[in-house]
């Protein structure tokens, strides 16, 4: 009976995760973002348009004749493992979504992490990429 009980927990704590889940990978408060995929438009980002350099991240923002903002990340092999290259970017996209006040339509953004990001907490990251985007914010006007 108690290991009936048991399973049933484990159950539950399961099915509970797994909607968190669900629900962190559908959570996007602005739907204007959308991802750079070709070569050519990363390319197009890092040649035309500004490069903006802080401690943990470099970003490379290019005005766009589209009324969305496209968002692109490239994180090298140097970072790391696959797991650690994909929890990078995890990271960073969390940390662009409570970052959405300061994100403009029309542009292309490419985000590189700098190798220091390896030991970072998400706290600074942020804050750094707040810091960038009010930067480029104040550049443009």
């Amino acid at each position: 009976m108690d290991s009936d009980l048991e399973c049933q927990h484990r159950v539950a704590k399961k099915f509970l995760s797994e909607e968190d889940k669900k629900e962190e990978k559908n959570f996007l408060p602005d739907s204007n973002f959308i991802s750079l995929k070709k070569r050519a438009d990363f390319l197009i980002t890092r040649k035309k348009g500004v490069s903006l350099h802080g401690k943990y991240l470099i970003l490379n923002i290019f005005k766009n004749n589209l009324s969305i903002c496209r968002v692109g990340l490239t994180v090298t092999r140097k970072m790391g493992t696959a797991v650690k290259r994909n929890y990078i970017k995890r990271v960073i996209r969390s940390c662009l979504r409570t970052c959405t006040s300061e994100v403009n339509n029309n542009v292309d953004i490419e985000i590189i992490p700098k190798k220091t990001t390896r030991k970072f907490q998400f706290s600074f990251v942020k804050n750094d990429l707040m810091y960038l985007l009010q930067n480029y914010n104040n550049l443009k006007h």
